[in-house]
């Protein structure tokens, strides 16, 4: 979104095209790389014992997200047919999932 103009954003950028850049925005903030380069040398000089997701929001930001997506593939794993009959014949055997 750098580098638009405002005419631009207000007038002809679709709301799919920008709620994906918001989505993508959130999932990975600005500027995380740099905020793990520090962490990594805070904790290389200072002995830091802090998780770097304590210290950096972005960060603490991205580790939320990467949970979520996570998340989402587990309940679409679990809601696949291909589970339903794993599941049903594991059932079958005596065992439980």
């Amino acid at each position: 979104m750098l580098g638009c103009t405002h005419h631009f954003l207000v007038e002809e950028l679709p709301f799919d095209e920008y709620s994906g850049w918001i989505n993508f925005f959130e999932r990975q903030p600005p500027g995380w790389q740099e905020d793990l380069r520090t962490y990594y040398i805070m904790s290389s000089m200072a002995g830091s014992k802090n998780k770097p997701e304590e210290i950096f929001p972005s960060i603490a930001q991205l580790k939320k997200a990467e949970q979520a997506a996570q998340g989402a593939v587990a309940s679409s794993f679990k809601a696949s047919p291909f589970f339903t009959k794993m599941q049903a014949a594991y059932n079958k055997a005596g065992k439980n999932i």
